[in-house]
């Protein structure tokens, strides 16, 4: 889920964040856990039912805190903002910490995030006006289970190995994911003749 949302003064702002994405992560990590939240517009709909399309997100910036696996992070990924949960942490030091985060309607983790592209956790989100605490992950039927494990096992195993190496399989498992997803789009619209 990343981008951009708004007119005037937020996109403005949004804009020059995204141009200058490099500074943005120190600026975070400054801000402490006693400091206010920030909120962020954000689009896609790889996060729903939890976070819907269009929401807006209240983030805790990273702070002395560190994410855990269920947390839904903020991070700096590709030119843009992500937002994603974190289904895997790795054991090594600080300055090496990698998380594995995958949207919740997805079939496979993003390619590993090194902790320090985290802004902060989202600990909350506006629908209908409303701000709500992001919602668990949900279970969803057994052959995606299955495969989510799957895949995240494949991915753990390639991130031990080398972090180039699951950047590899994360792009080999998100071109397999498209693929199928608008293989079964034709199908059900076939299906719907």
């Amino acid at each position: 889920m990343t981008g951009v949302r708004g007119h005037g003064t937020t996109r403005a702002v949004s804009e020059l964040l995204l141009a200058r994405s490099h500074l943005l992560v120190p600026l975070a990590s400054q801000f402490g856990e006693t400091k206010p939240h920030f909120e962020s517009a954000i689009r896609g709909s790889s996060m729903a039912p939890a976070i819907p399309a269009g929401a807006r997100l209240r983030v805790r910036p990273r702070g002395r805190r560190p994410c855990e696996v269920g947390d839904v992070v903020l991070y700096l990924a590709d030119g843009g903002y992500t937002a994603h949960r974190v289904v895997y942490q790795t054991r090594r030091t600080s300055d090496a910490a990698y998380l594995l985060t995958e949207g919740d309607l997805r079939f496979a983790p993003d390619a590993p995030v090194s902790c320090r592209q985290v802004l902060g956790t989202v600990v909350a989100v506006e629908i209908d006006g409303q701000w709500h605490p992001v919602g668990p992950r949900p279970t969803g039927p057994w052959h995606r289970r299955v495969v989510c494990a799957m895949t995240l096992a494949a991915m753990i195993t390639a991130t031990w190995l080398s972090v180039a190496a699951a950047n590899r399989l994360a792009a080999i498992l998100l071109t397999l994911e498209s693929t199928a997803r608008v293989a079964r789009r034709r199908l059900l619209h076939l299906l719907a003749w």
